[in-house]
């Protein structure tokens, strides 16, 4: 997959967009991301300002749109 990692605490510029191994479910819900949503954590975790500091690279976002295709039955998730 392909996805926009966070290389350096240097804001948005810090991104690049970078291969990804594909997740896997290991017991938890794994989605199909369409849209992202910038939310106010964003930007300050852009620049290492966050009240959580992660590790370098790691891929920002806190809103998600998408699908979930499987959802293990204790994750709460109901497909239809």
């Amino acid at each position: 997959m392909r996805a926009y990692e966070l290389q350096s605490f240097d804001g948005p510029s810090g991104l690049r967009l970078a291969d990804a191994p594909e997740p896997t479910a290991n017991g938890e819900v794994v989605g199909d991301v369409h849209a992202i949503g910038i939310n106010f954590p964003d930007p300050l975790a852009t620049r290492g300002r966050y009240h959580h500091k992660p590790e370098l690279p790691f891929i920002p976002g806190c809103e998600i749109v998408g699908v979930v295709p499987e959802a293990p039955a204790h994750s709460g998730w109901q497909m239809p």
